[in-house]
């Protein structure tokens, strides 16, 4: 479609022209659920491509009571649709989109020089353009595009009319190729028909970019499939063309079906035809927007101390100026690379890394907005983006079988969310409830939670959850790779221990055997320690590791000798290290370094190679130290003493921005 001018033509013989219909008085609509500002606004584009606009005088009642027609222009035979505040989109074969806007009396100038104003171009525009993808776009109330990709994503892009730019686009979901049509009503409510007629309501929240409801609720029982299009002015109202050419009014609220839905505006339409209608028009208040929580202040938050598969080392922390920084070493001893991550520089507490499964690192850390940002490192760090999520607890990451990184974090209200890349090496979807078994469920303090890839010989991999209640209870869930509940009630809740008063994240590691080891430290200062055996961690109790008053949380490992270690650190800033002995006590703990400064973060610490662990801190002035603790070749074998560790000589490694 190209659209060749503007000015009114002369009438045409069109049945789009609504007339009057009897009016008959319908119940007020209470003003906490649906608010317009009649009338509502339609476009639709007659059989010889003239856009016509209608108001409809009762969109709360849905009585057909019209005003009159009028004839906008000509040459509409694309894919036209209606966004927010008089925006008209035209897909045009050429695989151009035009955008046009109403502003009431006539239609606004495009940009200087240009004869329309092209806000985008690629052959991706000219799927829309097909009887398969036609109704698989839609824009909502903000004047984003919200579209279903080949493959089933979903994906909401934002565009900016004031500096004609799109973006940045955001994944929302995926899974959604099971729906044939889209539909978006006021914030953030999206409207998904299948192939079997069935229409579900779903609500995804942008400012926090959470799924409220990624389920979806079915709304009525069935038949959407004999509306050719659908589509919204806001606020639960849905209007639909049936195949036979009649356009009905039906109104959703909480999640239901008005009883009065289904009532016939027009008859005698062309079915095929575009109708649609600027999307802003009217909104309800039942939708909520998540609350950014308080996050405080965490000077001298440890640094993430991250292995890689290929040897490298990466230390990844936040500075006393909440900037991101990172140093990548080729080698515990090498002097290595250092790098800012650009695009924020209000950061707050330890940030979370992982590994890609093509060996990228992914990298998410919270602002003080309680935003979670995230960046990947091929040869640079991405520029972080806009915050999401708006969670009170940091969040952690892990990669699992088959690849693709998961995140977990934890809300305001106590509650597990996360997310899963799109494919391996891919992208974040948006937030999305954990929706673990209700039963005996804490509630979760602001403490990151840990997350653990478990793999298993006889059953499918899973993604274990370690949080702490608001009392300092410790609990653990565990959930398949893609975040969904186990079956059996595999994903209950399991106490681990009957202590309260744990203080602080739980650091946790997998063994050669594939059971884990946890250490943390106590309201008492003391530091313990739990081990998985063949049932897990049920009736498992925490074992104190005496002989050292700790402060702040301790670091686990796997040792060269293949047991736990841990490091910790106590109030005057001295790091210590312990292992546990083949009859499962532990060895005293060492002090470690006599030539560095007091440590001002908690101790940091990796599995290096076979004999190794690297462990670094920094200290008050926000250097970096760093050692490796190395082991003699044989491990001890039951009741002697535990091998040599060499004298602890740490390297301070001078920040360079």
């Amino acid at each position: 479609m190209r659209i060749t001018a503007l000015a009114a033509v002369a009438a045409l013989g069109s049945t789009l022209l609504f007339g009057g219909g009897a009016a008959t008085a319908a119940p007020k609509a209470k003003a906490a659920e649906l608010l317009c500002n009649p009338p509502v606004q339609t476009l639709g584009v007659d059989p010889n491509g003239g856009l016509w606009l209608n108001k409809h005088e009762d969109p709360v009642g849905g009585e057909a009571r019209w005003g009159q027609a009028r004839l906008l222009s000509g040459g509409w035979t694309g894919r036209t649709i209606a966004g927010h505040d008089g925006s008209v989109f035209a897909l045009i074969k050429e695989g151009e989109i035009h955008r046009w806007r109403w502003n009431g009396n006539g239609w606004d100038a495009p940009p200087p020089g240009q004869a329309f104003d092209v806000i985008a171009r690629g052959d991706w525009v000219k799927k829309f353009l097909t009887p398969e993808f036609r109704n698989r776009i839609s824009f909502d109330n903000t004047g984003a595009m919200v579209t279903i990709e080949p493959g089933g994503e979903l994906w909401r892009n934002p565009y900016n009319p004031q500096t004609h730019a799109w973006g940045p686009a955001r994944l929302l979901a995926t899974g959604w190729d099971k729906y044939n049509a889209v539909v978006t009503s006021w914030d953030g409510a999206i409207f998904g028909r299948d192939a079997q007629g069935r229409l579900f309501r779903h609500h995804h929240n942008a400012a926090s970019d959470r799924w409220i409801d990624e389920v979806g609720v079915e709304i009525g029982n069935g038949g959407w499939q004999n509306f050719t299009r659908l589509f919204s002015p806001g606020g639960g109202l849905i209007y639909g063309m049936t195949t036979s050419g009649q356009l009905k009014w039906h109104r959703v609220t909480d999640g239901k079906l008005d009883p009065r839905s289904g009532k016939v505006l027009v008859s005698g339409w062309t079915a095929d035809a575009d109708i649609t209608a600027f999307t802003n028009q009217c909104f309800e208040n039942t939708l909520s927007t998540p609350e950014a929580p308080q996050i405080g202040a965490k000077p001298n938050s440890r640094t993430n101390l991250f292995a890689r598969r290929d040897g490298r080392v990466e230390h990844v922390f936040v500075d006393h100026q909440r900037t991101m920084f990172h140093l990548s070493q080729a080698n515990p001893s090498d002097e290595g690379v250092w790098r800012v991550v650009e695009g924020y520089d209000n950061f707050v507490g330890t940030p979370s890394l992982t590994e890609n499964y093509n060996g990228s690192l992914q990298l998410a850390a919270q602002g003080a907005d309680s935003g979670v940002r995230d960046s990947r490192l091929d040869s640079q760090w991405s520029p972080v983006g806009e915050g999401t999520g708006r969670m009170s607890s940091p969040t952690t990451l892990v990669t699992p079988q088959p690849g693709q990184a998961v995140a977990v974090a934890i809300d305001a209200d106590g509650k597990l969310w996360g997310r899963v890349q799109n494919r391996q090496n891919g992208v974040f979807p948006s937030w999305k409830r954990i929706r673990v078994p209700a039963e005996g469920a804490p509630v979760l303090s602001s403490t990151a939670p840990t997350v653990q890839s478990v793999h298993y010989s006889t059953k499918p991999d899973s993604i274990r959850i370690i949080a702490a209640d608001r009392t300092g209870k410790l609990f653990a869930t565990e959930v398949s790779t893609d975040l969904v509940p186990l079956g059996d009630n595999g994903s209950r809740w399991t106490q681990l221990g009957t202590e309260s008063g744990i203080t602080g994240q739980v650091s946790a590691i997998t063994k050669g055997d594939n059971r884990s080891d946890l250490a943390v430290r106590g309201a008492d200062g003391q530091v313990y320690a739990m081990a998985e055996d063949n049932n897990g961690f049920v009736g498992q109790k925490w074992q104190a590791v005496p002989g050292l008053t700790a402060v702040g949380e301790p670091q686990a490992v796997h040792t060269p000798t293949g047991s736990l270690g841990i490091a910790a650190r106590d109030a005057a800033g001295a790091l210590h290290f312990t292992e546990r002995k083949a009859d499962g006590t532990f060895h005293p703990w060492e002090r470690l370094a006599a030539n560095a400064p007091a440590s001002a973060t908690d101790p940091s610490v990796a599995r290096y190679r076979d004999s190794q662990v690297v462990l670094s801190f920094r200290d008050a002035q926000d250097e970096l130290w760093i050692t490796s603790l190395n082991w003699g070749a044989q491990a001890p074998r039951s009741g002697e003493k535990k091998a040599d560790i060499a004298k602890a000589t740490f390297t301070k490694i001078k920040k360079k921005r």
